[in-house]
């Protein structure tokens, strides 16, 4: 079996230092603005999707014109600011989704590319061992312990 290759990189020492200080960057420059959600607080919030951002718009927009319709216990002041964080976090997602799915691909790319090749080293060792290369055996028995349960025995048909 040859090996794939889809993805062939190798990202310069000096690009890899720029994109990681880049990457603090971003970090400490958001995070003091940033909050994390356990998956259960997720489930509990309103989602704000496409129908619901017009509304939100136009919730806005009528509350501000219409101050006396704003209730007493509803702060119009933190509403405002939570819109405008809203679409200024919204635009920092949509700028870098497309570089982290790329991010998430390539790495699943070059794991899978390094894994076959791993495979096809290990393959070629078991064999070399089971036709008596001694190295090969000491080799093979240290990388076997990946596959605990062994050889599964294939059920003869009935």
């Amino acid at each position: 079996m040859a090996q794939n290759n889809l993805v062939d990189i190798e990202i310069p020492a000096d690009v890899h230092a720029q994109a990681l200080g880049h990457i603090e960057g971003l970090n400490a420059c958001l995070m003091p603005y940033l909050k994390t959600l356990t998956t259960s607080e997720r489930k509990e919030l309103f989602k704000l999707g496409d129908k619901n951002q017009s509304f939100l718009e136009k919730n806005l927009e009528y509350a501000n014109q219409n101050l006396d319709l704003v209730p007493s216990f509803m702060n119009l002041e933190l509403m405002t600011r939570d819109v405008n964080a809203n679409a200024q976090l919204t635009g920092y997602v949509r700028r870098l989704s497309p570089l982290v799915v790329a991010l998430d691909d390539t790495v699943m790319l070059t794991g899978a590319e390094s894994l076959q090749g791993a495979m096809m080293f290990y393959h070629n060792v078991k064999l070399a061992a089971s036709n008596g290369v001694t190295k090969a055996k000491a080799i093979y028995d240290d990388l076997s312990t990946r596959f605990p349960g062994g050889r599964r025995k294939r059920t003869e048909p009935v």
